[in-house]
């Protein structure tokens, strides 16, 4: 008679352990996202780069390696907002850094590492993805800087003056000549690096990220990586604002333009839904398989190089 009450009893457990691993699963997981307000500036022009961050209950931002600098750029002040309770549980917290450059060319913004701990004082590091900013010169494009104008000649006086003028003549032309010289340096320093092609910039980025490791450390942020880099090229490389779309809005405009060929969308869909399936979906694929979604991106901009469209 006892093995009807054992029966229910399991069940009761099963259903109740059941639960817990239901909401356990169903937890929301802390989230990054980054964006800047301008990609093209000139030099000591500001770029706000914007920190988004959505946190369960009970977790705080402890710290961001903001400070420790960003490459050539140089963060010049922070401001953090109060946090905004969203409807899905979260809360927002919102961090905005003033950024500039002091040189010329096309420079990596290397991602952004934010600590936040839980209730239980459990601190983990959450890192956005790698943006790129041009910077260009204040000189407009074309624009010769002109040199400083002769010096004219010395005015002879007759009388024991004579002398003097020399002096001052030849201290006259010391001044000019290395007023020249200090402007012709500038001139040269100013002048404007070559331009990196939207293809090279995005195979760099996916070689550092595979030297990285990341693929053996976190599969899921791997992806976001791979899928990131991939988007900004797409809008260096045809003007498509990518970053900000879904997948779903991103297919259905490169399908409204002759951009692409039917071979190099369907490699794209491709791409972007195995993303996807990773970052959304948790589906763990093998190392191998994970590396594939690498080299997919790397053909992909093989093919579509301002050479190859």
């Amino acid at each position: 008679m006892k093995q009807p009450g054992f029966g229910l009893r399991g069940a009761v457990l099963a259903l109740f352990f059941t639960g817990v691993a239901f909401l356990a699963e169903a937890a929301p997981e802390p989230r990054i996202a980054a964006s800047l307000d301008n990609t093209r500036i000139t030099i000591g022009e500001r770029v706000t780069l914007t920190l988004q961050l959505d946190l369960p209950e009970g977790f705080s931002v402890v710290g961001s390696n903001l400070r420790e600098g960003l490459g050539e750029l140089v963060v010049k002040d922070t401001a953090q907002s109060p946090p905004e309770a969203l409807s899905n549980g979260l809360t927002r917290h919102t961090i905005q850094a003033r950024l500039t450059a002091y040189a010329t060319g096309t420079f990596v913004l290397p991602p952004v590492s934010v600590t936040v701990r839980n209730a239980e004082g459990r601190t983990e590091t959450l890192e956005t993805l790698e943006h790129v900013i041009e910077v260009k010169s204040v000189a407009p494009e074309g624009d010769k800087l002109e040199d400083i104008r002769e010096i004219k000649g010395i005015l002879f006086l007759a009388g024991s003056g004579g002398s003097v003028l020399w002096l001052i003549g030849g201290v006259a032309f010391l001044v000019g000549l290395f007023w020249w010289l200090f402007r012709r340096g500038r001139a040269v320093r100013v002048s404007e690096a070559p331009k990196v092609s939207p293809d090279v910039t995005a195979l760099e980025a996916l070689d550092r990220l595979d030297a990285s490791g990341l693929v053996h450390r976190d599969m899921k942020e791997y992806h976001f990586r791979v899928s990131g880099i991939l988007r900004h090229y797409l809008e260096e490389r045809f003007g498509l604002k990518a970053p900000e779309q879904t997948t779903e809005e991103f297919l259905a405009s490169v399908s409204d333009h002759s951009l692409l060929r039917g071979d190099q969308r369907g490699l794209l869909s491709r791409f972007l839904e195995q993303c996807d399936l990773v970052k959304f979906a948790k589906l763990t694929p093998e190392k191998e398989e994970a590396l594939r979604i690498s080299q997919s991106a790397r053909e992909f901009i093989r093919q579509t190089r301002s050479s190859g469209v």
